[in-house]
């Protein structure tokens, strides 16, 4: 039988893989925070960032917060709720210092930018403040570029002149966190890295990722932090070891638009040749293969276990993103902490139990990041082993 290596380039097809950027050392144990607006808030929800950063570094340990908050400005505005924004920026701050980071992924801008190049000295003035009243924790900076907005077509606004106040201020981002010696990643550069998925949208309104979208997104994040997204080939009549350092990523959305199914060679599924038909197997349990869409002689394999794990892995987080969001934002806050404290207050001493859910949770994550050892076979249909 022939031994077939990983491929990460070099696939024969007319779809070119994504190169990595230069790139970001995550530590062992590392405590990473996701601090911005909309795009991080959303993201938990998802799960696919954190996927892929726990997959593909699980030798790291590392751990994840979102502190991001929806509409939230360097100022903090979103984060004030019947307070001033002085407030909002405070409580951002505790919120960060009280999550010990050693890594933060900042992103900022994005509502910032709708002040247009005129307000870009007071963004960076407000950006600068933030970035002091938090340099005492000494974490190590990521920062992420706003995103842009897709043009869905008519009836939907067209996006161009926004696009064009958001990359003013993404430029600017990337020059304070380069005289910083910080990483950045831009997040304005075309998340399609297929010839086939120009046409599939990342978002349902022009500005808010669907699930396809935070799973291309996360691909472009982990592509910007150094990191190769991964495509494999096999032959038929062949076998081969999944001990890779790290395993299948998490399948492509069910939501996807069917044109961008061929992406899933970048997402890490097997891709194997079988133009004559054939059968795929993992030990005795049979896999299915489907054409893949303008990339003949490809085939998208369902059924892998590591896929499944991946997948599990994601239920997981997405579940510790839930606890830990009624931990650190719970429901009727203003009853529990804020200015109606005095009704319901005493219920702010049983927030604190959702941290056992939590490392409970945590040390599935821990145990599903481990990847699988399985052995692949290929045969063509009819044909001998």
């Amino acid at each position: 039988l022939l031994t077939v290596t990983f491929l990460l380039c070099g696939l024969q097809t007319a779809i070119a893989l994504p190169k990595a950027e230069p790139g970001f050392t995550f530590k062992e144990g590392d405590r990473v925070v996701f601090l911005g607006g909309t795009t991080l808030e959303r993201a938990q929800k998802f799960g696919y960032i954190e996927t892929l950063l726990t997959t593909y570094h699980q030798d790291k340990n590392l751990t994840f917060r979102n502190l991001a908050w929806s509409g939230d400005t360097v100022w903090g505005d979103s984060r004030a709720a019947f307070d001033t924004a002085k407030e909002g920026f405070e409580r951002m701050v505790k919120h960060v210092h009280d999550a010990k980071p050693t890594v933060i992924f900042l992103q900022t801008g994005q509502n910032e930018s709708f002040a247009g190049e005129a307000g870009l000295e007071n963004y960076l003035k407000g950006l600068d403040r933030l970035l002091k009243a938090l340099e005492d924790i000494e974490a190590r900076y990521v920062f992420l570029s706003p995103t842009l907005h897709e043009n869905l077509g008519a009836p939907w606004p067209d996006p161009t002149e926004r696009n064009k106040a958001i990359r003013i201020y993404a430029e600017a981002i990337h020059t304070l966190s380069t005289e910083r010696g910080d990483h950045y990643i831009d997040l304005t550069k075309p998340m399609h890295f297929a010839t086939a998925d120009p046409v599939a949208s990342l978002t349902d309104n022009g500005l808010h990722f669907t699930a396809y979208g935070y799973w291309k997104l996360a691909q472009r994040i982990l592509q910007g932090l150094g990191d190769n997204v991964p495509a494999f080939l096999a032959n038929a009549d062949s076998e081969f070891a999944a001990q890779q350092p790290v395993f299948f990523t998490c399948p492509i959305p069910e939501d996807a638009p069917e044109i961008a199914k061929a992406e899933e060679i970048y997402h890490g599924l097997l891709s194997p040749s079988l133009d004559d038909g054939g059968k795929i197997a993992t030990g005795e349990t049979p896999l299915s293969a489907e054409p893949i869409a303008n990339a003949p002689g490809y085939y998208r394999v369902k059924g892998l276990p590591e896929a499944e794990q991946a997948e599990k892995l994601r239920e997981a987080i997405i579940e510790k993103n839930r606890l830990f969001f009624n931990r650190w934002r719970p429901q009727n806050e203003m009853y529990i902490y804020g200015f109606r404290k005095h009704e319901q207050g005493r219920y702010s001493e049983e927030i604190p139990q959702y941290d056992p859910l939590i490392e409970a949770q945590e040390q599935l994550i821990r145990e599903l990041a481990v990847p699988l050892n399985s052995m692949i076979t290929l045969k063509k249909e009819g044909g001998a082993q």
